[in-house]
């Protein structure tokens, strides 16, 4: 029954039921000869109560608004999180507030990436400055005058038919040809981070994020796609704005991760071991326990971190200009090297060297299987067993681009993929990681 009409009838029968009680409540007539009886007074009363209850019921036919037309917006405001998880594909992510970056469980292992960041050095004003995600923490934050920055999640669901109004745009936060969001990949985690040191800081964290890149912010962009040839893969974009810092100079980026790959009782993260692919421009972390080949007890599983596009190249592999050795926090005459342990990293001019391919003593790596000095570690083929190979640890990886510089105003990117793969044997595994970066290559339109 159409609304309009179901109303009236109702409207018409209170009249009629208050007409009834107004005539016959203490008001003797011919057929009766007192007041009205106060069962029939209640039957009126609740007559009245259930027409009261049916004009207010929701639950009624309605007829639906009409969807809106060409024309018509629906404004909404998107609620930013301190966290959100991607879960596009096999290979989920979770971000948070402070610029963590974690991998979840991917086909039988468990929790990928323990956290992983953006960092960023260079000279400001004469004196060296960096932006840095160390020990769980950093010194940026998504959050400017006490509004927050992200984590804001989009989907094709959340925009369709709707009008953002609260897409922070004057932090870069990209638009399409309509000034509504523009979504990278079939979902996407967006944050943006200025600098701004985090609670919690540890006394060595108090030094290492003291003097911090000011003048300018960075935007982070999570994304991934549904499609089978991409369901294990993950990409990050940056893009570093210089407001008004003045003009940065000696400026190098680092993608930093601390990678576990754990399938107890099969292979632990405390036995992973780097390596480094010149030619695609690629990191990877595998288990130690299976160089040459070793069959184990279970799949081998790797993850893959390469530069996409950087500000010193757009094109794999000039992206990468070091891979560098970074330990945990190992102590002097440690095997897997104190010189490059968190452990010696205290300033932002330690971070400089670092992301320079240097120890924090401004020393350069040293292949041990031909005595030279090189930017890049773990270049060896753990399937033959050659070459610079990493001894097992608990990793820690950093690929690195640089010079560059960033005038006032100007903007520079970085896009960085996270690719998992697996195979019977490490061999299988890596084969499968290169042809899905390979694949990524021929895709520039993807990121």
């Amino acid at each position: 029954m159409p609304d309009a009409l179901h109303n009236t009838r109702q409207i018409n029968a209170l009249n009629e039921a208050l007409h009834l009680l107004r005539l016959n409540v203490c008001n003797p007539t011919p057929k009766v000869n007192a007041c009205v009886k106060p069962q029939i007074f209640l039957f009126i009363l609740g007559c009245i109560g259930l027409l009261l209850f049916a004009r207010c019921d929701t639950t009624g036919p309605s007829v639906d608004a009409p969807p809106p037309g060409p024309g018509d917006d629906t404004t909404h405001v998107l609620t930013p999180a301190n966290e959100a998880l991607l879960t596009t594909n096999r290979l989920a992510m979770r971000l948070d507030s402070s610029g963590a970056l974690r991998g979840l469980s991917w086909s039988g292992l468990d929790d990928l990436i323990y956290d992983a960041g953006l960092w960023l050095a260079g000279r400001q004003e004469g004196e060296v400055r960096a932006l840095v995600r160390e020990f769980t923490r950093s010194n940026y934050i998504a959050r400017a005058d006490d509004q927050p920055l992200g984590v804001f999640t989009l989907t094709p669901d959340s925009l369709e038919g709707r009008r953002i109004t609260n897409w922070p745009t004057a932090y870069n936060a990209s638009v399409d040809d309509n000034g509504q969001p523009r979504l990278l990949g079939d979902a996407m985690l967006w944050s943006a981070f200025l600098p701004g040191q985090q609670r919690g800081s540890t006394s060595q964290t108090e030094t290492l994020f003291k003097s911090a890149l000011t003048g300018i912010h960075f935007t982070q962009a999570v994304y991934g796609y549904e499609e089978s040839a991409l369901q294990d893969v993950a990409f990050v974009r940056y893009e570093l704005v210089n407001d008004t810092g003045g003009n940065l100079t000696d400026l190098y980026v680092g993608f930093f991760a601390d990678v576990d790959l754990e399938n107890w009782p099969c292979f632990s993260a405390g036995a992973n071991a780097t390596g480094f692919d010149p030619t695609r421009a690629l990191s990877y972390t595998y288990p130690r326990e299976a160089i040459g080949d070793a069959v184990l007890p279970c799949p081998i599983g790797v993850l893959g971190l390469t530069f996409l596009e950087s500000p010193v190249a757009t094109a794999i592999p000039h992206t990468v200009t070091s891979h560098t050795i970074l330990r945990k926090n190992v102590g002097p005459g440690s095997e897997s090297g104190y010189a490059f342990s968190e452990a010696t990293l205290h300033n932002p001019q330690d971070v400089l060297y670092r992301l320079q391919g240097l120890s924090s003593q401004g020393e350069p790596m040293i292949d041990p299987t031909t005595g030279l000095a090189t930017p890049y570690a773990f270049t060896g083929d753990p399937v033959a067993e050659t070459g610079w190979l990493d001894v097992p640890t608990e990793v820690r990886s950093l690929t690195t681009a640089g010079p560059f510089s960033l005038a006032q105003g100007q903007t520079q990117r970085l896009t960085v993929a996270i690719v998992a793969a697996q195979g019977k044997v490490l061999s299988e595994a890596l084969a499968q990681l290169h042809q899905k970066v390979d694949l990524l290559k021929s895709q520039p339109e993807k990121w």
